[in-house]
């Protein structure tokens, strides 16, 4: 049972630590493709609002 808790904590201190490096480049990731993404659906709700405008 010790032999088990140890090797869940060295998996669970290797995922923190590939999460930690990996983290900073899967925000910035995630904050680019929501941002592209949010610019995308907000161009096309402002054509589709000049066009229903007229």
């Amino acid at each position: 049972l010790k032999q088990l808790g140890r090797a869940l904590f060295a998996v669970t201190r290797s995922k923190l630590v590939v999460r930690a490096s990996l983290g900073s480049g899967f925000y910035f990731n995630c904050t680019s493709l929501l941002l592209h993404w949010a610019i995308a659906v907000g161009t096309g709700f402002y054509t589709f609002w000049l066009r229903s405008a007229r």
